[in-house]
């Protein structure tokens, strides 16, 4: 023992040995968990899918896009009856007059989607009383286009003003 202590040699390998250990302890050490968990991570964020991990945010998304799903989605099949007499109610609270009501064309009923023309009479804040309750109105159908403008001589619409109503129904 006494001879190691007695060559520098010796002495000048034991400090550096135990410099690299405190070194690896106290810097090498936390660097190479920190990198290892970090690629572990990565590889499980790839695994999900790129999914968030918020559930609780994903639930509550699904559950606002289903309710404004269900607000606009109506059965094509009742829409002639139940819906545009629901209309017509409105109208007629209103004192507004449900002139036509055309059948919707091939065209504009592609897909999953529906477009219902209305074409409505009456006075200006009648017509737009109506617009806000038919907005305000469960299952009728989103407002995609809206106009009111005076009548033509050869339309159906005899007085007033006629407001033209697109209606996107989702079947």
């Amino acid at each position: 023992m006494e001879k190691i202590f007695r060559e520098q040699k010796y002495l000048l390998y034991a400090a550096v040995a135990i410099f690299f250990l405190i070194c690896y302890q106290l810097a090498f050490k936390p660097t190479i968990e920190a990198w290892q968990s970090n690629s572990e991570l990565k590889d499980r964020m790839l695994q999900s899918g790129g999914t968030s991990g918020q559930p609780a945010y994903l639930i509550r998304k699904k559950v606002n896009l289903d309710t404004l799903v269900a607000r606009f989605k109506i059965d094509t099949g009742l829409f002639r009856t139940g819906v545009l007499n629901k209309i017509a109610l409105i109208a007629q609270k209103q004192d507004v007059k449900l002139v036509d009501i055309p059948t919707p064309d091939q065209l504009s009923s592609a897909g999953p989607y529906l477009i219902q023309k209305l074409v409505m009479e009456g006075n200006y804040f009648a017509l737009l009383k109506t617009l806000n309750d038919l907005r305000s109105a469960d299952q009728v159908g989103f407002i995609r286009s809206v106009s009111i403008r005076m009548p033509e001589r050869d339309t159906q619409v005899k007085q007033g003003l006629a407001m033209t109503i697109y209606l996107e129904i989702i079947r």
